[in-house]
């Protein structure tokens, strides 16, 4: 018997490897926008909003402020990818205070791009 992937994943609920990866690193940057108090100190300034860069309003001011990366290693890293992957999201689910809430969602989200 041959079963698609894409239904095993709805069956039990999960997403696939790559997207499951990006979700636990948008789940990480929620709680270091949201819920600072509740991660270790060495997180604290992984992420900066643009409109602390620089004192002006701009379009993204609301973005976090990306660093211009030249080497394939700095684009895996967390400052990055957790910046590119939140910036790529909905404002809406942006600013979901709860843990919980963001984590139904975003899951929601990333299962729903997955598929087209």
């Amino acid at each position: 018997m041959h079963t698609k992937i894409e239904e095993l994943y709805n069956t039990y609920n999960t997403l696939p490897i790559i997207p499951l990866h990006e979700m636990q690193i948008l789940v990480l940057v929620h709680k270091i926008i949201h819920h600072k108090e509740t991660l270790p100190e060495i997180f604290a300034k992984n992420f900066v909003p643009n409109n602390l860069i620089h004192g002006y309003s701009t379009r993204k001011e609301n973005m976090l402020h990306l660093h211009s990366i030249s080497s394939a290693y700095g684009r895996r890293a967390i400052q990055f990818k957790g910046g590119i992957l939140w910036n790529s999201i909905p404002s809406s689910l942006q600013s979901q205070m709860s843990v919980r809430t963001f984590k139904i969602k975003i899951k929601l989200y990333l299962s729903c791009i997955s598929i087209i």
